[in-house]
């Protein structure tokens, strides 16, 4: 399998101000957010989006992370974390879903995977995030199995394999 630096893969990535990984198992993207949360990013830029609303609610309650769409506003902060006690709001799925993640920075084709995939019923962590602590962002996310959806974005050059995966060892 190939690997490459961010800046390889998408030239913007670094400024895109989110980053996201996408989850085939759901321990996994605890284990991810518990790690991100460690190294010191704010819980209220980590976004999880799952299929149901149990599975969403299980992680958020979980993690302390926020709904994607509460992520991309800055988090929903003290008041809202207690609301989202009692009635945490249904997951964003489909075309919503993608149209959170475009406006959060991400190219359209990797907002279409991520949602298709959340939709097969794996989990979308999300990273609000821009320059120098991009990296170590997408390395957490790598580190823990997650698929960065740079694939999605970039077309394979003549006789080159698509790259899978990002190189923390790179940055």
């Amino acid at each position: 399998m190939e690997t490459h630096e961010p800046s390889s893969l998408q030239p913007d990535v670094l400024d895109r101000g989110t980053v996201a990984g996408l989850f085939a198992e759901h321990d996994r993207a605890e284990r991810a957010v518990v790690d991100l949360d460690a190294a010191g990013f704010n819980l209220d830029n980590l976004g999880i989006a799952a299929a149901t609303a149990r599975a969403q609610r299980d992680l958020i309650d979980r993690t302390g992370a926020q709904p994607v769409e509460e992520a991309a506003r800055g988090g929903s902060g003290l008041l809202g974390a207690i609301k989202n006690l009692w009635r945490a709001p249904d997951p964003l799925s489909g075309e919503d879903l993608r149209e959170v993640l475009v406006a959060e920075g991400l190219p359209e084709n990797e907002a279409r995977h991520f949602a298709e995939g959340v939709g097969r019923g794996e989990v979308l962590v999300t990273v609000a995030v821009r320059g120098a602590r991009t990296a170590e962002a997408l390395a957490i996310l790598a580190r823990h199995g997650a698929d960065l959806g740079f694939a999605a974005s970039i077309p394979p050059m003549a006789g080159e394999a698509v790259p899978t995966e990002f190189d923390p060892q790179g940055v």
